[in-house]
């Protein structure tokens, strides 16, 4: 409880839809393992087999991440955008065992209804979204994981954020630095070396923990929320090469 109400930011109203970008798009219902209805958009075409599930950071909703799909340009991929529940139109309220349900609910969803192999499916966990990317593919098969301005656990943020409060006090939550041991398939991370919200160096000590093949993208000047701004044309070639499993320089 302490943690959530420290780390959940969640919103209901939507900023802009898809189409204000003219982006195809269209609505997507996903129920629990505990009977929690969730709210999602597939963006893309559906010839496109390949899918990012695209797991959101903890404020606001997916429609303030709809100018990131945007600003890929037109690549060969579909993007499945989850709401947490209590985010936007998705039922109940956040917590950290809840974020990982949803994002197994998801992760099922694709395979089933969408019919995907796990091949076919990419992870991109942004901020909060990246524990959530990591505990899933720490616990299922997927193709790729691709992170950005992450962090590698709770007691780490706490230390940075509230150092006065003594680690004993703070839960062990968010666990990614020592699940990400445990994913075996190709890592990306993103981080911006003028991160005011999750330290640069935590990123870094994420990338350290994760198994290779791995790939660290320091991304200079940026702060938390504008990576893709900051880091312009580079970040773009970077990221959708990432999400794609193209090789690529940092």
């Amino acid at each position: 409880m302490w943690a959530d109400r420290f780390i959940f930011f969640p919103e209901r109203d939507y900023f802009e839809k898809p189409d204000a970008y003219s982006l195809s798009y269209r609505d997507a219902w996903i129920e629990t393992s505990d009977h929690v209805r969730l709210h999602a958009w597939w963006i893309g075409e559906e010839k496109h087999r390949t899918t990012v599930l695209f797991f959101h950071g903890n404020a606001g909703n997916i429609s303030h991440r709809v100018d990131r799909i945007h600003a890929l340009g037109d690549i060969p991929l579909r993007f499945l955008l989850l709401d947490y529940r209590g985010y936007g139109q998705s039922e109940g309220s956040p917590s950290e065992d809840g974020i990982y349900a949803d994002a197994s609910a998801a992760y099922g969803y694709l395979r089933k209804i969408g019919g995907l192999d796990p091949s076919e499916i990419v992870l991109f966990g942004e901020s909060l979204g990246g524990a959530a990317a990591v505990d899933l593919a720490s616990r299922e098969t997927v193709a790729r994981v691709v992170l950005e301005s992450t962090f590698t656990s709770m007691k780490d943020m706490a230390d940075v954020v509230m150092p006065m409060v003594p680690s004993a006090l703070v839960p062990e939550a968010y666990n990614s630095v020592e699940k990400i041991k445990k994913v075996h398939v190709p890592i990306h991370i993103f981080h911006g070396d003028a991160d005011e919200i999750v330290p640069f160096d935590l990123g870094r000590k994420l990338f350290e923990a994760a198994n290779e093949p791995k790939r660290y993208f320091p991304v200079r000047g940026a702060h938390h929320n504008d990576v893709y701004i900051v880091g312009g044309e580079t970040y773009r070639r970077q990221m959708v090469a990432a999400l794609l499993g193209e090789n690529t320089s940092p």
